[in-house]
């Protein structure tokens, strides 16, 4: 669990600092395809592996990336803020493949962020102030919509209880879920640098609102005694999209925008406080799901995850911004309500 937590904060951060701003989105997507092909692999190993096997190949994944991601260069970010502007020149030198005129912007940029931040130097009391700063409390706000956007999507509720009704087994239907998840995660990185974030999110809840209304119609007339077989189409193609559009923005898109929306100072604290309100949601939607379930039915429980579905795809429109191309200074001034002429980063 410490891996996994430390992988999802780290990951994104360490590669939104080492990558040019036209392709932030996509390259910071490739954690989250990385992290779904390792749980399809796990899938399809799990099912043919015994035991023993199967912990020794997960045992030597963490291995061999330890042994090879020790050759890679610490980011010009944190280089830049312990003075190191030699290391950092270096590390740029070697991510951007030797381009000196990409190479001496990209420095120029760095250090004149790295003066902003000494002026801005956080101590307890500029802490409190920061925090209390309109682009923060706006950044926060969007946090926690799209935790509750992502937990209150039903993903895992819904795929552990229509699986029970399911006719394929539970071994095959956990590897078709997880490769509809892939390839849903696959075509968020296609798309998300040309269509854009804020999209995405809204496709993402609006498409996958109305495949959950279909699943609650047809199990709503199936519990009330009307013949559905010929409606057998109907449950399996709408998990089939709804998993795949879930994937597309609601489950993934948000820890890319999460990186993009708080100021250097306090990014690490925003996305610690993301991924713990994330955790905990996940707990509360587990824990008393079964309590819906009973309460509402399970056709009932399809209309509340389509209702917050809709519900969040206005959130999405209205409160969160589009950071596609922008610079992280652009957007920081959007949050803080200052004039942006919008342009393409550098």
């Amino acid at each position: 669990m410490k891996g996994a937590a430390g992988s999802s904060i780290m990951g994104p951060l360490y590669v939104m600092e080492i990558v040019d701003y036209d392709i932030r989105g996509s390259l910071v997507s490739y954690t989250s395809l990385f992290a779904s092909s390792g749980i399809l692999f796990t899938y399809v190993v799990g099912y043919y592996a015994s035991y023993t096997t199967f912990t020794a190949i997960c045992l030597a994944m963490p291995v061999i990336f330890i042994a090879s991601f020790f050759w890679m260069p610490e980011t010009p970010v944190y280089l830049i803020s312990q003075n190191n502007p030699d290391g950092a020149r270096k590390a740029l030198m070697w991510l951007r493949t030797g381009d000196m005129v990409t190479v001496d912007q990209e420095m120029t940029r760095l250090e004149e962020d790295n003066k902003k931040g000494k002026e801005n130097r956080l101590t307890m009391s500029s802490f409190i102030k920061n925090l209390k700063s309109r682009g923060t409390l706006k950044a926060l706000l969007i946090s926690v919509g799209l935790v509750i956007n992502n937990q209150l999507s039903g993903i895992t509720a819904v795929l552990s209880y229509t699986n029970a009704s399911s006719e394929i087994s539970a071994n095959v239907s956990t590897i078709i879920i997880g490769a509809l998840q892939m390839f849903g995660i696959y075509l968020m990185i296609i798309l998300i640098d040309r269509a854009g974030r804020k999209i995405l999110l809204i496709v993402s809840n609006v498409v996958s609102s109305a495949c959950l209304a279909a699943l609650e119609g047809f199990f709503y007339l199936k519990a009330n005694g009307h013949d559905v077989t010929h409606l057998g189409w109907l449950p399996v193609t709408s998990l089939g999209m709804y998993v795949v559009t879930i994937a597309l923005g609601v489950n993934s898109i948000p820890f890319v925008v999460i990186n993009e929306i708080f100021n250097p100072q306090l990014r690490g604290f925003g996305v610690a406080l993301f991924m713990c309100l994330l955790n905990v949601m996940a707990f509360l939607v587990t824990r008393f799901f079964t309590d819906l379930n009973n309460l509402l039915g399970l056709d009932g429980c399809y209309w509340f995850f389509a209702v917050c579905l809709v519900t969040m795809a206005f959130f999405c429109y209205f409160i969160v911004p589009e950071t596609k191309n922008k610079s992280l200074d652009s957007i920081l001034k959007e949050l803080a309500g200052e004039e942006v002429t919008l342009q393409k980063a550098d």
